[in-house]
């Protein structure tokens, strides 16, 4: 229990009873004094507020429990000594001068300030209101602080604005996609009809340039955990390997690179091409925090129940981890506490978005894993990556992805495509007529509904996910079912949000796609199956 002096007041002479009078003795009096302080004792120790008290001196009189939780400093760490003792960072801070300003006379406030408690390894949030205290005769004698904290409160603001984000994010990335779509399908029409000369080379460039506005559409989706992941079973060290040469590319020569790779790890679920990028960008931080080189470590380990950190949020189950460990700068506490908020850097104007960790966390939450990270200046920073293990079954039948190939794949048949965006949906047409395929269109779910009730065989149905009218892609594609059965049915999307499919209902590809995109997968729903 906290005291608020050191030794106990003496009763003022006015309560002393008069002899022989019928008041109240000494000893009632002292024992409803203890009672009273114990009773102002007890309502400090136990307010969800934090109470402090200083005397003139700035010394600690009182730290109560919520301070301690607040805070994270015990209070024998803190009764008897100054303010400035405990906090020598305050001396020329808005608490010290809230203090010196309190101890004038006046009383002073703080809003939503901010304090990397060290205790406890976290940025809390706080008001706090500044008090002087008088005695009996209007002279000050110390100074209040009551501090509430709003940590939580700003936590699930945060929380709020971030979904707004999200879901403006989502928005934006469809129309974006569509749009990425439509140029990128046109220009990939020029290359084939004029294959060399300098209308080639120039689109050619417009393509490039299409393909990172496509690169950062992903990277917003990943920040705010809606771009559409594939998870198959596949092999962490068999990853690293084929991306190898890439991370050494992008460390550079000054930059000493190591990778450990546990032997005969279970497969994980992850989705390898966004598994690529989320260890494109750690591997650039790392090389971004040692400017004069320096080494880099990257270890696979495998995690069971035991070894799971309880600190990193990671569901029950095992996890297939990988470890980039630098010997850079490192990161002050207060940094690393906010290192996955999205838009937060500490790199100069133009050099970072803020986005790079933010979007490696969401895609390891998407994935069902997580990520954590440890740092400290001078010693270097150390991320880790959680995946999921996959399910044994699936390490025993996991096949080898179809291999990747830069030429369309010419095919017959009759494609429904059911598209609202004119553009995307001329372009997709005109992808498919050069492939070899016929086509029927239609421009929302009501139209194609109306048009599979009065049309004979079709081959497959390219819908597009979100479309307006009230009946979704996939409404369309579940009806178009129940009115066909066995008909394949292929999904796009430039962001699905909650009309993504289930997991293994359809198929879909992301927008924006190239014509080789989409004739391996319409080639691979109209090949013949035993």
């Amino acid at each position: 229990m906290s005291r608020v002096n050191s030794r106990e007041p003496e009763a003022p002479e006015t309560l002393t009873p008069p002899p022989g009078g019928g008041g109240p003795g000494r000893d009632d009096i002292e024992e409803r004094l203890r009672r009273e302080r114990q009773l102002f004792e007890l309502i400090i120790e136990n307010t969800a507020e934090g109470i402090v008290v200083v005397d003139q001196d700035l010394r600690h009189l009182v730290w109560n429990a919520a301070m301690e939780r607040i805070n994270g400093q015990p209070r024998q760490a803190v009764l008897g000594k100054t303010v400035f003792e405990v906090f020598p960072g305050f001396a020329d801070h808005p608490v010290g001068h809230a203090w010196r300003q309190t101890l004038q006379g006046r009383r002073a406030e703080m809003r939503d300030h901010r304090f990397f408690s060290r205790g406890r390894g976290a940025e809390i949030v706080y008001d706090a209101d500044f008090t002087p205290l008088h005695d009996q005769g209007g002279a000050i004698v110390g100074a209040v602080c009551i501090l509430h904290e709003t940590t939580e409160r700003h936590r699930l603001e945060r929380l709020s604005k971030l979904e707004t984000v999200a879901q403006l994010t989502g928005g934006v990335a469809h129309d974006f996609n569509n749009l990425l779509t439509a140029a990128m399908g046109s220009l990939e029409m020029i290359l084939r009809q004029e294959p060399g000369g300098g209308v080639a080379r120039h689109a050619e460039t417009a393509l490039r340039s299409l393909s990172r506005g496509a690169q950062l559409t992903q990277h917003l989706l990943a920040f705010a955990r809606r771009q559409a992941l594939r998870p198959v079973p596949a092999d962490l060290n068999a990853m690293l390997t084929e991306i190898e040469m890439l991370i050494r590319r992008a460390l550079g020569e000054t930059v000493h690179i190591a990778i450990e790779g546990v032997p005969d790890l279970p497969l994980c679920l992850v989705d390898p091409a966004h598994f690529e990028a989320a260890v494109m960008n750690l591997v650039i931080n790392a090389r971004d925090a040692m400017p004069a080189g320096g080494r880099v470590l990257l270890r696979t380990s495998y995690v069971g129940e035991a070894q799971r950190p309880r600190d990193a949020q990671l569901a029950p189950g095992d996890y297939l981890a990988l470890t980039i460990e630098d010997n850079g700068e490192g990161m002050q506490p207060e940094v690393a506490a906010r290192a996955l908020e999205p838009f937060y850097t500490t790199k100069a104007i133009g050099k970072g978005s803020g986005l790079g960790l933010s979007t490696v966390y969401g895609f390891a939450q998407q994935s069902g894993g997580g990520l954590r990270i440890d740092s400290a200046p001078g010693v270097g920073t150390r991320v880790t990556l959680y995946l999921p293990a996959a399910p044994r079954a699936d390490d025993a039948a996991a096949d080898e992805p179809p291999a990747a190939t830069a030429e369309p794949q010419a095919g017959a048949g009759l494609v429904f495509v059911v598209e609202d965006d004119a553009d995307v949906r001329d372009v997709s047409v005109e992808i498919l007529h050069s492939l070899g395929y016929r086509t029927l269109v239609a421009g929302d779910g009501r139209e194609a509904l109306d048009l599979l009730e009065r049309t004979g065989p079709i081959d497959l149905l390219f819908t597009d996910l979100v479309m307006p009218g009230g009946i979704s892609g996939m409404a369309l594609a579940r009806q178009a079912r129940l009115m066909r059965p066995g008909l394949p049915v292929l999904l796009t999307t430039g962001y699905a949000g909650p009309e993504a499919p289930e997991a293994g209902e359809f198929p879909l590809i992301a927008k924006p796609f190239r014509a080789a995109d989409l004739s391996r997968a319409v080639a691979q729903l109209l090949k013949p199956h035993d």
